[in-house]
């Protein structure tokens, strides 16, 4: 995954938490239950599944990131927070604020400094020697890349 696409899952996974955050605040303000059956509960269960799947395609990119594990143990435990059905709007809005915090202050910094992968692509080598390094065989024959850059031409 490119640093642009785990830029947009982060704030897509933030603003999917914002508002599952917000649906359960007002399932406490109306004293209805976020859990079990019922208008609230389901608004609540279809904001879990998109968070869900968000979370899927982030959280196996955040372990190449190279971020410290108290970084990635906030990430998961405010996740699991904003995702359980017994937390309280308080804290709610507690754990809302730090996932946001971790996310734009630890994981989207070290997201921007993703970078390809560090093996050079195969068009640029030829049996695991630089091209630089290709000699031709007599003065007049000429070593060029064809235009799918796999094998020399002559």
């Amino acid at each position: 995954m490119k640093a642009p696409e785990l830029r947009t899952h982060l704030n897509n996974l933030l603003s999917e938490t914002e508002a599952a955050t917000e649906i359960a605040k007002t399932a406490e303000r109306n004293k209805k239950s976020i859990g079990g059956h019922g208008p609230y509960a389901d608004r609540f269960h279809a904001a879990l599944l998109s968070i869900t799947g968000t979370e899927r395609k982030v959280r196996p990119h955040l372990n190449s990131l190279g971020l410290a594990a108290e970084d990635l143990a906030q990430f998961d435990d405010n996740l699991t927070i904003l995702k359980g059905t017994v937390t309280k709007a308080k804290g709610r809005v507690a754990a809302q604020r730090a996932l946001k915090l971790v996310c734009e202050t630890v994981i989207l910094p070290k997201a921007d400094g993703m970078t390809a992968s560090p093996s050079p692509c195969c068009r640029w080598t030829w049996y695991g020697e630089p091209v630089a390094t290709w000699k031709p065989s007599s003065p007049k024959s000429t070593v060029a890349m064809n235009t799918s850059g796999t094998t020399p031409v002559r």
